[in-house]
């Protein structure tokens, strides 16, 4: 072909530089060689060097990585290497990120498009587990609600795992939901605000303030021995009371009836 001759010289050129890196132009570690580089190394003319490239390409003896990194192919024809190493190189042309280095390793499209979908599984499998501690999490707390207050709420319910949900999300953690059901517990039972002892209400936007109220002790605390002896004798003042205005009352009801009688029967 026409610069056939041009062509030949920059493809040995460009076997004996990939040499030291099995086959792989590489600068280091890190840079491939690119048209221009090879023009400088080669003595060609860059574009002589890029139509060479293209035309290697074309006759399947190079090979553009994903990094634009250049792997000669069949390498291994050319140097004797008739290892079983080289021999498997040779067999499986997919193998290039055997040949190149380890921090350059392009995979194939079909390896990529494995990895991505074997990425979706771990995620969906993360999810789910994810899902499933936050059913266990809302069990947890409806049952310790319902325990707490004898109601029978259910932790399926969608409000109820939405409400859960978002203060879960806000940073609250099961504990602090069971600290809330406890304090309005007792403060709320026995009281018209019983009725209040629910998942929207002990869970929603006041969440926050519930959690940090000062715990509240409605149980009076047991009276000392003078305030009971104190107590005791107000209550004998008061049934003495009781009974002396139950006297009176009666001794005004009997003249009343004496005084009745004796009108009639002066008539």
């Amino acid at each position: 072909m026409k610069d056939g001759y041009l062509y030949g010289n920059i493809l040995l050129k460009l076997y004996l530089r990939s040499l030291k890196n099995d086959g792989c132009l590489m600068l280091n570690e890190r840079i491939p060689y690119n048209a221009e580089m090879l023009a400088t190394i080669t003595g060609h003319q860059v574009g002589t060097v890029k139509q060479a490239l293209t035309v290697f390409k074309d006759l399947g003896l190079i090979e553009v990585l994903d990094n634009g990194a250049i792997y000669m192919l069949d390498i291994q024809n050319f140097i004797g290497n008739g290892s079983s190493d080289g021999d498997s190189k040779r067999a499986n042309r997919r193998g290039i990120t055997d040949k190149c280095p380890t921090n350059v390793r392009q995979m194939s499209t079909r390896d990529r498009d494995i990895d991505r979908v074997r990425e979706r599984d771990r995620d969906k499998d993360r999810n789910k587990d994810r899902d499933k501690d936050k059913d266990k999490d809302t069990e947890n707390i409806i049952s310790f609600l319902n325990s707490t207050t004898g109601s029978k709420y259910k932790a399926s319910t969608d409000k109820t795992r939405r409400l859960i949900a978002a203060r879960i999300a806000e940073g609250f953690t099961v504990d602090d939901f069971k600290t809330v059901i406890s304090k309005k517990a007792k403060e709320w039972q026995g009281t018209d605000m019983a009725q209040y002892l629910r998942p929207e209400t002990l869970f929603g936007t006041k969440f926050e303030g519930y959690l940090n109220q000062p715990e509240r002790n409605n149980r009076r605390s047991p009276l000392s021995r003078a305030e009971r002896e104190r107590q005791e004798g107000i209550d004998a003042v008061n049934r003495l009371i009781a009974e002396y205005e139950e006297e009176e009352r009666q001794n005004e009801q009997v003249g009343h009836n004496e005084s009745h009688s004796t009108f009639a029967t002066g008539i």
